[in-house]
């Protein structure tokens, strides 16, 4: 089964290029730069998201999130790069002219994505297999971006995980194969429980693909109900503080947890 990987260049879509790398027969890793973000925010007529942008990326400098991400996947004394360096493809964006026929000449049986910008329709077909991607949210319930996030802010701590699903041509709206929910303390803050999500998120990749490596077309779950699209503009320094000032006073609190999944590809 030849797979390809879709991704970006964040210490944890680093750690999920290799993992599969190590245990799959991947024949290209084509990864979104961040500086194509940038290019993305400088051309946006929005000017709520350019400075929605500019606040996340001035909060992760400050609390060192990519310093702490790169830790909790690659250890304190480990280095975030790519092992296997001649696979990567580096593009400012995976819908920019002439990629997807990139891709397809290279003819891949499964493509498999985490953190890549939405792809055009014209990309559904491409791999027999399907395209398969991590969201760090439960669907249908949490699509869209800072799901983690938005469970906190709607003390829905149930619902707070991750899901492995077929991509199709809504966002996050193709069928299930696995839900992941990570172990849980109080003392949890949200990257805490982010970097767990992930993590999980790619446990659940690599057994999805396991799985459809021995047996073929995975089957999954189709999602029934409408659930809630989150979008970037939505999160901003006020609703920031609105969930901070909220688990100060107590208003939400992080349940004792134990780790578990369901597949339902199986």
């Amino acid at each position: 089964m030849k797979v390809l990987i879709i991704t970006r260049d964040e210490p944890r879509h680093i750690f999920f290029a290799n993992e599969l790398c190590r245990q799959f027969n991947v024949t290209k890793v084509y990864v979104e730069t961040t500086g194509g973000y940038w290019q993305k925010v400088l051309k946006t007529r929005s000017v709520v998201y350019a400075l929605n942008f500019i606040y996340k990326r001035f909060k992760n400098c400050l609390f060192k999130v990519f310093k702490k991400e790169r830790e909790f996947f690659f250890g304190f004394e480990g280095k975030s790069i790519f092992a296997h360096e001649d696979r990567v493809v580096r593009i400012a964006s995976i819908n920019a002219p002439g990629v997807r026929n990139q891709i397809a000449s290279l003819q891949p049986d499964l493509i498999a994505t985490f953190g890549c910008s939405v792809l055009k329709k014209d990309y559904m077909g491409i791999a027999p297999l399907g395209i398969i991607n991590i969201h760090s949210g439960i669907v249908p319930w949490y699509r869209g971006v800072d799901c983690v996030f938005w469970s906190l802010y709607n003390n829905d701590l149930s619902r707070l995980g991750c899901s492995i699903h077929f991509i199709n041509e809504k966002i996050d709206s193709g069928d299930i194969l696995t839900l992941c929910y990570p172990q849980m303390s109080p003392t949890d803050s949200e990257q805490d429980l982010f970097n767990k999500v992930i993590r999980m998120g790619i446990e659940g990749m690599v057994r999805a693909l396991k799985h459809s490596s021995s047996y073929g077309q995975l089957r999954g779950k189709s999602q029934e109900a409408k659930g809630c699209l989150y979008l970037e503009r939505q999160r901003s320094f006020i609703s920031d503080l609105n969930v901070a000032l909220r688990r100060s006073l107590g208003l939400i609190k992080i349940p004792v947890r134990s780790a578990r999944t369901e597949d339902y590809y199986l």
